[in-house]
């Protein structure tokens, strides 16, 4: 990551810090977005716009509405819960909402207990709390949900990590 997009990081997400607070996991790639990259799709990017390069789930609304995104999540094996703190054997998402215009980010938990997000264009990262990504362009968390990982009960150990770095 250069010292641009870490200085650029720093403008618009003022609860980002690069010491310690997060860290790049993946270069920018404009193939797939925040919603696409919570949903495990790397393909495709995920938002209700008519046009080449874009996608929409089926037999959801066409907007980014906080019911929308949360039918879409719950296609994918997804429930609304009440917390965002680490559970073992479950994959959380949170939705960030901005109140003029819908939901507009979205972040996943990693097995770690990390939390993952992509920054539109730019790049992936991990950081350590959902709330560090809230921002103006963002919003705030409104709304968690969780799935169940069976393969997250045989590969998490008792200390509630599988190994992978935490931030």
């Amino acid at each position: 990551m250069t010292e641009e997009r870490k200085r650029e990081i720093a403008h618009y997400f003022e609860n980002l810090r690069p010491e310690g607070e997060y860290k790049e996991t993946s270069a920018e790639n404009w193939n797939y977005n925040c919603i696409a990259w919570a949903a495990n799709d790397v393909q495709q990017w995920w938002w209700p716009e008519r046009g080449l390069g874009y996608y929409w789930p089926p037999g959801v609304p066409f907007d980014n509405k906080r019911e929308t995104l949360i039918k879409i999540f719950e296609i994918h094996g997804y429930s609304k819960c009440d917390s965002t703190e680490f559970e073992k054997s479950y994959e959380k998402v949170v939705l960030y909402e901005r109140h003029e215009s819908g939901i507009e980010h979205a972040a996943r938990q990693l097995q770690s207990g990390s939390w993952t997000s992509k920054l539109g264009e730019w790049e992936d990262i991990s950081h350590k709390i959902p709330q560090s990504v809230e921002c103006e362009d963002y919003g705030t968390v409104v709304q968690a949900l969780k799935r169940y990982r069976k393969d997250w009960d045989e590969t998490v150990t008792s200390a509630g990590s599988s190994g992978e770095d935490r931030v």
